[in-house]
Parts: C-alpha cells; sequence; structure tokens
C-alpha cells in the first residue's frame, strides 16, 4: 500500500526513528524509508534506534538462561513480557536494520550498544563488556541497535 507523501521532496535534513521500527509491519518499514528516501535532501540522514534486538530474545537470552539454570540461577522463561508480542510485531536486528535502509537506498551505518553492568567484579565486568560490546556476540546479547542511514548525494 502506498501513501501519499505530505512533506515537499527533499526539503528534509535529517530524521529521527526513536523506538519507532518495531511497532511497524515490514511493509510499513518499507513504506516508511520509500518516503524517507524522497523527502530527505541529498545526504540528508535518518537516525535510528531500535530495541529490543531480535536475536538477543531468540538466541542469546535462551542460551544465557539455559547456562545461568546449570549454576543454579534461575531467570523467567520468556524475556519478553505478554505487552511486548502485541506491541513489537517487527523486532529489528542489526542485519535487518541494515539490509531495509540499503534496499533503500541509503548507506547505512549500524552498531548495537548494551547498558554497561555496574559491579566491583572485574572479571565479570570484562567477560560482560566482551559480549556486549565486541562484534559479532555483540550482536546477539546487545539489545539496542543504532543505524545512521544517509542518503547519497
Amino acid at each position: 500500500m502506498e501513501l501519499p507523501i505530505l512533506v515537499p521532496r527533499g526539503q528534509v535534513d535529517i530524521v529521527f526513528l526513536m523506538d519507532v521500527l518495531e511497532h511497524l509491519h515490514p511493509w510499513q518499514v518499507k513504506e516508511l524509508y520509500r518516503q524517507l528516501h524522497v523527502v530527505l535532501k541529498p545526504g540528508g540522514r535518518i537516525i535510528c534506534h531500535t530495541w529490543p534486538n531480535r536475536w538477543h530474545t531468540n538466541y542469546a537470552y535462551p542460551l544465557v538462561r539455559w547456562l545461568l539454570g546449570l549454576v543454579g540461577i534461575k531467570k523467567k522463561k520468556e524475556v519478553r513480557e505478554k505487552h511486548d508480542e502485541i506491541m513489537h510485531v517487527n523486532e529489528q536486528s542489526i542485519w535487518s536494520v541494515w539490509r531495509d535502509t540499503a534496499h533503500a537506498g541509503f548507506k547505512p551505518r549500524v552498531w548495537m550498544e548494551h547498558e554497561p553492568l555496574h559491579t566491583k567484579h572485574l572479571f565479570i565486568k570484562g567477560l560482560y563488556a566482551i559480549f556486549h560490546q565486541v562484534p559479532p556476540l555483540s550482536f546477539f546479547f546487545a539489545d539496542d541497535i543504532w543505524c545512521v542511514a544517509t542518503k547519497p548525494d
């Protein structure tokens, strides 16, 4: 479904998409990027944040839950709450954000971030940092996905 564009073509310098993508169906994300490509000036940018990371939810959390269970630490089975399944109809991954922006004609730079662990135990803090800040581990263990997608000149 193609929606009308309400902003003049090539007039926008920057657009912020903060916690939007996960609430849109895939076809809506595709249409959003199509419209943004039209209204952004050459060199214009999309600054995007999305949460949660689908790869964390589907792969990393179950693994960590199982490993912690081996040492007697109990975690709830589902990291998501009931309302997340209703609200987050299209959770993203680092790959899906990169792919969708690139397919829409943007030059994307996508990265992962995660809230630091506050502990005095240096070994645990270091291990946590490796899993949450070092690619490709961060692609699965970090939760925040950021993107700057630039419209080519």
